[in-house]
């Protein structure tokens, strides 16, 4: 087998969640962790199928996000994803937003923290294990 099995969902590891929030947390960055929306074309996101994807518990669409999870679990490598996002289709209307009004003057600290990120899944044992490990 060449890939992971195809499913309608994936989801990231309990200890990649961990991590990111832990550090997340201690650089003050407020964030939500939920179902993340993965296509490959952003004409999809129509409105019923916007509804549909809420219901389902989504909180954001992306592009990467399913396919990244789906190499990392068939390779039983880590992968820690966290996205900062702009454009808000969650009201009547599609609110376009510039990314440096919603913090990529602090790309940086974003940076910083993917690199915290690796470094504690690396020190911690990767996909499966546990911080207490």
């Amino acid at each position: 087998m060449h890939y992971f099995p195809g499913s309608d969902e994936i989801s990231s590891d309990r200890f990649s969640i961990d991590i990111a929030a832990e550090c997340l947390k201690r650089h003050g960055i407020p964030y939500v962790i939920g179902k993340i929306w993965t296509t490959d074309a952003f004409y999809r996101e129509a409105p019923a199928v916007i509804e549909e994807r809420k219901l389902q518990g989504c909180i954001a669409v992306d592009m990467e996000c399913s396919a990244s999870l789906a190499v990392a679990k068939f390779r039983d490598i880590p992968v820690i994803q966290f996205f900062y996002g702009a454009d808000s289709l969650d009201g009547h209307k599609c609110e376009m937003r510039n990314l440096t009004d919603y913090g990529i003057s602090h790309s940086d600290t974003y940076m910083t923290i993917a690199l915290e990120c690796g470094i504690a899944s690396d020190t911690m044992g990767g996909v499966g294990a546990s911080p207490t490990q």
